[in-house]
């Protein structure tokens, strides 16, 4: 069975040496046991075999798929250093399962654009495989696009049946943020919260809190300003306002 397998890879030219390459059989119950583990992967599944997917939660390169729809996205980012210290802290923060963060700032400053880049896949993923992880365990959603208690509830779910993932709640008021943190923040949770908003109020104090200013965003708002279709009428003066 694995020499058909090495076969199979010849015949098909594919850039990987049959001969090097580990394969390995394993029963459809240990799959399907595994994937379970991981919701972005049971995301995945349902996705690619047409099967309802869960309301809200979306996988991270959906997630990028929704932000490249928006005709002011930039596809080359220029990371400033400061937003480079902050996305090394989100990853660093989301490394560890049961921890809460949450990111804070003045509406328009990029936060969101921040989180999904500190999570994208990296380039050479044998050179950074924890950053790639990350990137598969990422589940994002949007409060308006989800009830406030079948949010909970999922959160909750995941806990409870001992889960691995990074859940990025954007647009979270910090009472939903205190609400969610209480629960991934159980003992034995391997769910990792990041939440997002312009609210600065500090809530219950649960996990690590980040202020992004204009100062540490002030290179890619001004980037995004200058390729964004809506601002091609405003002058520098205007530019320079905005920014």
């Amino acid at each position: 069975r694995i020499e058909k397998m090495r076969e199979a890879v010849r015949e098909s030219g594919a850039e990987i040496d049959p001969e090097a390459a580990d394969f390995d059989v394993l029963e459809a119950t240990k799959i399907v046991n595994w994937a379970r583990k991981y919701p972005s992967v049971i995301t995945l599944v349902r996705q690619l075999t047409g099967q309802p997917l869960p309301i809200g939660f979306i996988r991270w390169e959906d997630w990028e798929k929704e932000w490249i729809q928006n005709p002011g996205f930039t596809a080359d980012l220029v990371v400033p250093e400061k937003m480079d210290r902050n996305m090394k802290w989100i990853r660093a923060r989301l490394s560890e399962g049961g921890s809460v963060s949450r990111i804070v700032g003045r509406s328009g400053l990029g936060k969101t654009r921040m989180v999904l880049e500190a999570l994208r896949m990296p380039e050479d993923v044998k050179a950074d495989p924890e950053r790639a992880a990350l990137s598969r365990l990422t589940l994002s959603v949007e409060t308006e696009k989800i009830g406030i208690p079948e949010l909970t509830q999922k959160v909750r779910a995941l806990v409870q049946t001992g889960k691995r993932a990074v859940v990025v709640v954007d647009n979270c008021e910090v009472k939903l943020h205190d609400k969610l943190a209480a629960i991934v923040s159980q003992d034995g949770s391997d769910v990792r919260l990041l939440t997002i908003d312009y609210d600065e109020e500090q809530g219950e104090g649960w996990g690590e809190r980040r202020k992004i200013t204009p100062e540490s965003q002030e290179p890619i708002v001004r980037q995004m300003l200058e390729e964004a279709p809506e601002a091609d009428d405003l002058s520098e003066a205007d530019l320079d306002r905005v920014e």
